[in-house]
C-alpha cells in the first residue's frame, strides 16, 4: 500500500490499491511533486499523476526495475533493472518520455549485463550514471547511445550516484555506506574529463542531483 504523506501537515493519505500486489522495489517523484512513478517485484511499473484526482497508468514488464531517477524537468525518467531469466538473464537501463503521466512512452530500452543501481539522470537529461557492484558506469543517451564510461575507485558496492546540479555536469558524486535512516550520504566525486577520483573535500548534498 502506497501512501502520500503531507510533510507540512504529516498527514497520510492512500493511494489506490489496485495498482501493487508485490513488494515496492523502487519510487521517484518528479521535482514539482505532481507525478509519482513506482515499480514492484514482479516487474510493475505505475505512473501517478497526484495533481487533483489521483490517477495510475501501469505497465507490466519481464523484470523489476530497482532504481529510478527524474529529470531536472520532470519531463524524463531514467530506470533500472534486475536481471530477468526472461530476458536471456539479462538487466535493462530504459529512458522513459514522463511528461504526461497519461501517456507514458518508453524512450530507449538497452540490455545490460548485471543489474543497474543508483541510476541517476544528468540535468540535461541526456546523460545516465548508474552502478554495478564497485564500479560507476555512465551511459550517454543521446542523441545515440554508446559504450558506457567505467569508473573505478571502491572496493564496496556503490549504492547511490549523482549528477552535478550545476554546469559542469561532468562530475559525479558516489556514497556507499548506509545510514542509521536509511539515507546514503555522498562521499567522493568522479572528474569525468579526466576520469580520476577528484581530492577529497566534504561533498555537500545541495551540490548534486540525486535521490538519497
Amino acid at each position: 500500500q502506497l501512501e502520500r504523506v503531507h510533510v507540512q501537515t504529516l498527514r497520510a493519505e492512500a493511494l489506490p490499491k489496485m495498482a501493487h500486489h508485490y513488494s515496492v522495489t523502487a519510487l521517484s517523484a518528479s521535482p514539482d511533486g505532481r507525478r509519482l512513478v513506482s515499480a514492484d517485484a514482479r516487474g510493475l511499473l505505475v505512473f501517478w499523476n497526484l495533481a487533483n484526482t489521483v490517477t495510475a497508468k501501469p505497465f507490466t514488464q519481464e523484470f523489476a526495475i530497482i532504481s529510478m531517477s527524474f529529470s531536472a524537468d520532470g519531463k524524463t525518467l531514467a530506470a533500472g533493472s534486475t536481471r530477468s531469466t526472461k530476458k536471456e538473464n539479462h538487466a535493462a537501463l530504459q529512458l522513459w518520455n514522463a511528461g504526461d503521466a497519461a501517456k507514458p512512452q518508453l524512450v530507449q530500452d538497452l540490455r545490460l549485463r548485471s543489474a543497474a543501481f543508483g541510476v541517476s539522470l544528468s540535468p540535461d537529461g541526456t546523460t545516465v550514471a548508474y552502478s554495478q557492484n564497485a564500479s560507476v558506469l555512465v551511459q550517454s543517451m543521446s542523441p545515440k547511445p554508446r559504450a558506457a564510461q567505467v569508473l573505478q575507485g571502491r572496493t564496496r558496492p556503490v549504492l547511490r550516484v549523482a549528477f552535478a546540479a550545476e554546469e559542469p555536469f561532468y562530475r559525479i558524486a558516489f556514497g556507499s555506506r548506509p545510514n542509521a535512516d536509511g539515507t546514503i550520504a555522498l562521499e567522493r566525486s568522479f572528474n569525468l574529463a579526466t576520469v580520476k577520483l577528484e581530492a577529497a573535500p566534504q561533498v555537500r548534498e545541495k551540490d548534486w542531483v540525486a535521490p538519497k
